[in-house]
């Protein structure tokens, strides 16, 4: 690089604005022996332009690779998005994490063990308790065990009305279970029995909304020039919306074919 004619000529120059003439003159004579005709033209559009000129160097393509792939780690940008949510020594240690969140689950099944739960009644909802059925809870109440499977024991009039009550019931209980699904990301795969698919959905919209409100990227990105990087975002939204909308499908056909 030293001996490049262009670093040469503009060494010569940075001599020439601080006045040390025999600097530059030696130095504009040593680019003149590598290459005296490009010196030449560099001369002359120096006294074109009249005004200090310079030449830019090109950046060399492994030099920029190099720079661009050892800063893509992103530590510190993660570091700081994580200290919002976890502050202190859970952001700071994967291992801290992990050890806080097993204690907390251990914690929680643990005082969860000692606990008797009720559940509510798969038809009409009422809720159940140990002590209220004997130490048994059942997946039905008592009232809808007589009412469905002992009709024989229940006046028809009543009967059917209360049946009828029952379906409205369910009715309301679908349309509310529907509009939660669509407005609420996750609630689709937890309502229909889907854990895991009600977490697919949370990711998906969590990734489509930050891929569509970033999407031109958290900072600047060194291996990607004009449009690409939000076409690549927007990208990684649209599909992460559909899949997103899948899962709200599958989880509501689950659901109606549960009921």
């Amino acid at each position: 690089v030293e001996r490049s004619p262009v670093v040469l000529f503009n060494l010569s120059q940075a001599y020439g604005r601080s006045f040390q003439v025999d600097d530059l003159n030696r130095t504009l004579e040593a680019a003149q022996r590598v290459d005296g005709e490009l010196i030449a033209q560099l001369a002359s559009l120096q006294r074109a332009k009249n005004e200090g000129f310079v030449v830019d160097l090109p950046l060399e393509v492994e030099a920029a690779w190099t720079r661009a792939l050892a800063g893509s780690s992103g530590e510190a940008l993660a570091a700081e998005l994580r200290t919002p949510l976890a502050p202190g020594r859970l952001g700071r240690s994967a291992l801290d994490a992990s050890v806080a969140f097993a204690a907390a689950l251990l914690f929680s099944w643990a005082i969860g063990a000692r606990l008797r739960t009720s559940r509510s009644c798969g038809r009409c909802g009422e809720r159940q308790c140990a002590p209220c059925g004997n130490g048994v809870v059942r997946a039905v109440c008592a009232d809808c065990t007589r009412l469905f499977d002992h009709p024989e024991k229940t006046d028809r009039a009543l009967r059917v009305q209360r049946i009828e009550e029952l379906r409205e019931r369910d009715q309301r209980i679908r349309r509310l279970e529907t509009l939660t699904s669509v407005l609420l990301p996750g609630a689709a795969g937890l309502i229909s029995g889907r854990p895991l698919r009600g977490l697919l959905g949370a990711v998906c919209f969590a990734l489509a909304g930050a891929a569509a409100l970033w999407r031109g990227g958290i900072v600047p990105d060194p291996l990607v020039a004009g449009a690409a990087a939000p076409v690549a975002f927007l990208g990684v939204a649209a599909l992460a919306a559909v899949l997103y909308a899948a899962s709200i499908a599958m989880s509501l056909g689950t659901g109606e074919a549960s009921s």
